[in-house]
């Protein structure tokens, strides 16, 4: 049938484009930074990314916890790569044979 069509032909040939829309996707809105200022002017809703500023002092920063943030705040970018790794190599790969 038709769905069976799409799972077993197209969506493989389609699986390497979705994975890497979908790292981008996931990238761009973990690390948008301007948008999250703008919007989210309460201390409680604001997310890691504008968080990581309030370290940051005039005359000092506290390194400790700045550090400490963008360690908590690379962890879910680090997981969703290990997970959809063979994905995405694969596809970087299927082009390259002939």
């Amino acid at each position: 049938g038709r769905l069976r069509v799409l799972f077993t032909v197209n969506l493989p040939l389609v699986w390497p484009g979705i994975v890497t829309a979908v790292i981008f996707t996931f990238v761009s809105a973990w690390n948008e930074f301007a948008a999250s200022l703008v919007i989210m002017s309460t201390a409680e809703n604001q997310p890691l990314s504008v968080a990581l500023t309030k370290f940051i002092g005039q005359y000092s920063t506290s390194w400790q916890y700045v550090f400490g943030i963008s360690i908590v705040a690379i962890v879910p970018v680090i997981i969703l790569f290990a997970v959809i790794e063979k994905r995405l190599i694969g596809g970087l790969t299927a082009g390259a044979v002939k």
